[in-house]
């Protein structure tokens, strides 16, 4: 497979979205099937200067995103937009788990990178996307010496990867109790 990596821009903003919701309907389809909501309610919310992409063809097939305990999280929706875009009950519920989930804040030092989000089209999954991207942020976050990130315990692939890349389990948690899931928490220590 033949795909570059690179810093995102302004204006792969749209596209960020799109990738971000595309990647992750498995976990947001239990509010919504229409994936293009969470474009919608994502879009004015994403910092694009905070991820970087993979890029086949002109098409987004992955992203990421790192952030820090100071620049906070890379991805915020509103509770308006998603009771705009979702309805009322949906649109609560689903502010609600995106805050509890997706844009909430966790506790570590100044000099740990957080990998806020990791996303790789279904197409594209296998093909060491995620690794590249991976590559990308240590490479250019030399100022860190630790990363962490949070996978859904049932999403085996991603945690293999992330285990094949150096990330070790140190704690897990249930964001959100009715989901009936919880994150593992991993740690990649720089040396």
């Amino acid at each position: 497979m033949d795909y570059t990596v690179r810093r995102a821009r302004e204006s792969d903003r749209l596209n960020i979205v799109k990738t971000l919701a595309y990647s992750f309907e498995k976990v947001l389809s239990p509010l919504s099937k229409d994936m293009e909501s969470f474009v919608r309610i994502f879009e004015r919310g994403v910092e694009p200067e905070r991820f970087y992409v993979a890029e086949q063809n002109d098409e987004l097939i992955g992203i990421i995103a790192c952030t820090d305990r100071q620049t906070g999280m890379a991805l915020k929706a509103t509770k308006k937009d998603c009771i705009k875009h979702l309805g009322l009950i949906r649109g609560n519920m689903a502010y609600k788990f995106i805050c509890s989930d997706l844009m909430r804040s966790l506790p570590y030092p100044e000099t740990t990178g957080h990998i806020d989000v990791v996303g790789v089209l279904q197409h594209a999954r296998g093909k060491g996307v995620a690794k590249a991207m991976l590559e990308a942020i240590v490479k250019n976050h030399p100022q860190y010496t630790d990363f962490i990130l949070e996978v859904e315990s049932t999403n085996a692939p991603a945690v293999k990867c992330y285990e094949n890349f150096g990330f070790v389990a140190f704690g897990r948690e249930q964001p959100v109790k009715f989901m009936r899931r919880y994150r593992v928490l991993m740690r990649k220590v720089i040396t």
